[in-house]
């Protein structure tokens, strides 16, 4: 199942400011043929194509038979075992993440070598994404402390998957 991101409105000003910007800037090259104000509309045109509208239009979450597929851009694709997870929770952090929003998820999850990792979320549709992690993983908590099926269980889980 496939959920794509939750997209703030100042992201999509950003975006669309920063693609009028490549237009204008390619309109006067056109107009001046300027050889210092083509290497820098190249560099926009780059910048834009490779890095800005991959983010922007390739974000989303993939809940697979056996782990969650994260993809943001096209350098970002980040696969976590359903039993791994130890938290999914609501959360603000404004930090950079494979969310677009802020509106956003934390999920907390163990490396098999056992090192926690966070990365921030924001589907669209947050209510179902939790549900059906929770469907996938039912031992997953709000909070992670080391408990019977906390992470020590999760790391477990994840030795044993690898």
């Amino acid at each position: 199942m496939k959920f794509k991101t939750k997209i703030d409105w100042w992201v999509h000003l950003i975006v669309w400011c920063f693609v009028f910007e490549t237009g204008n800037l390619t309109w006067q090259v056109i107009q001046e043929a300027s050889p210092g104000l083509l290497f820098c509309t190249l560099i926009f045109w780059a910048f834009l194509v490779l890095m800005v509208l991959p983010i922007y239009l390739g974000t989303h979450y993939d809940i697979r038979d056996d782990y969650l597929c994260i993809s943001c851009g096209l350098c970002v694709k980040l696969r976590v075992p359903y039993g791994c997870m130890c938290k999914l929770a609501p959360c603000r952090n404004p930090g950079i993440s494979c969310a677009l929003s802020l509106d956003r998820l934390v999920l907390v999850f163990r490396d098999p070598q056992g090192n926690l990792h966070k990365v921030l979320l924001s589907p669209k549709e947050k209510e179902e994404f939790i549900k059906q992690i929770n469907l996938k993983n039912p031992h997953i908590k709000t909070n992670c402390g080391d408990s019977e099926d906390g992470p020590l269980a999760a790391k477990k889980k994840c030795n044993q998957q690898t």
